[in-house]
């Protein structure tokens, strides 16, 4: 009875293969640019923009590490993310709400963030991501 377990792990493995093989990653195609502020010593890191084939949607997540979290992980952080077109045009400005998982109180918080925008990015845009620790004039939420 040991062939169910490996049938059910090749199916599942298909699965995910077949998933992942509807996204067209545009970052490492070069379509799209992404910007982080603060370069390397900003907590966000691996943002990645994806085309999902099926709905022609435009599918943009990052992760955030290293954010000092003693108590309260999620008051004030957030993140913009703004979507300009080749020309300069705003296309969208979203502040994605942030899925914080901490392991301890004494630990740094993890997070990450998805965007989801209906319409395709045109080849040259330019996605900037900036994280801020706190609340700010300008911050709805």
């Amino acid at each position: 009875m040991r062939i169910a377990p490996v049938l059910f792990a090749c199916a599942a493995s298909l699965a995910l293969a077949s998933c992942a093989a509807n996204r067209v990653d545009l970052t490492e195609s070069g379509a799209v640019d992404v910007r982080i502020d603060d370069g390397a010593r900003s907590p966000v890191k691996y943002v990645n923009v994806y085309l999902d084939a099926e709905d022609d949607g435009t599918v943009i997540r990052g992760k955030i590490f290293g954010t000092r979290a003693p108590f309260f992980p999620r008051y004030g952080k957030h993140v913009h993310v703004v979507v300009m077109s080749p020309d300069g045009q705003v296309i969208a400005d979203e502040r994605p709400r942030i899925m914080w998982q901490t392991r301890s109180k004494f630990r740094s918080a993890t997070g990450r963030f998805t965007v989801r925008l209906e319409d395709a990015l045109p080849s040259g845009a330019v996605v900037d991501v900036v994280y801020h620790e706190g609340f700010h004039r300008n911050a709805a939420g």
